[in-house]
C-alpha cells in the first residue's frame, strides 16, 4: 500500500495536516490514513487502500451504533494490522496515544484494580505485624 507523501516523515505530514487542515486538531489515525492515501482529482493510492477505508469506516459506524465505540487507534489496528514496533499508516516508533471512552474505561479499570492491591497489601502488613508480635511474645516466654 502505497502513500502519496513521498519521502517526508510521518510525523511531519500529521504535523502539517493538524496545522493547516484541521486548525490545530490532532488528527486521528483513521483521517490521517485517508490524508495520505487519497488526493483529490487523482482518487485513492490503490484500490486496496480504498477498501481497507471502507472497512475502517464501516467497523466505526458498527461500533458506535452498537453502543461499544472503538477508537480510531482500535480500528486500524485490527484492519491494517499491526507488527512489532511498526504501525501501518504511521511507520515505527511511538504508538499515539489513544483517546476516548475505551481509553478511559481501561484506566479507571486499572485505578479499580490498584485500590484492591492496596487493600490486600494493607492486610498482609497487618497480618506480618500480627505475626510479628505472636513471634515476640513466644520468644519472652521461653
Amino acid at each position: 500500500m502505497y502513500h502519496n507523501q513521498g519521502s517526508a516523515a510521518f510525523v511531519v505530514v500529521r504535523n502539517e495536516i493538524e496545522e493547516k487542515l484541521l486548525d490545530g486538531e490532532e488528527c486521528d489515525r483513521i483521517s490521517f490514513y485517508k490524508f495520505t492515501h487519497f488526493k483529490e482529482g487523482k482518487g485513492w493510492s490503490s484500490s486496496v487502500v480504498e477498501s481497507k477505508y471502507k472497512e475502517m469506516m464501516e467497523l466505526l459506524e458498527k461500533s458506535k451504533e452498537e453502543g461499544n465505540a472503538l477508537s480510531p487507534d482500535e480500528i486500524c489496528d485490527q484492519v491494517l494490522e499491526t507488527r512489532s514496533g511498526y504501525i501501518k499508516g504511521l511507520g515505527y516508533g511511538p504508538k499515539p496515544k489513544g483517546k476516548g471512552i475505551n481509553s478511559n474505561a481501561k484506566i479507571q479499570k486499572l485505578e479499580e484494580n490498584l485500590k484492591e492491591k492496596d487493600v490486600e497489601i494493607d492486610k498482609l502488613v497487618d497480618k506480618v505485624d500480627y505475626l510479628t508480635s505472636c513471634l515476640e511474645n513466644q520468644e519472652s516466654f521461653r
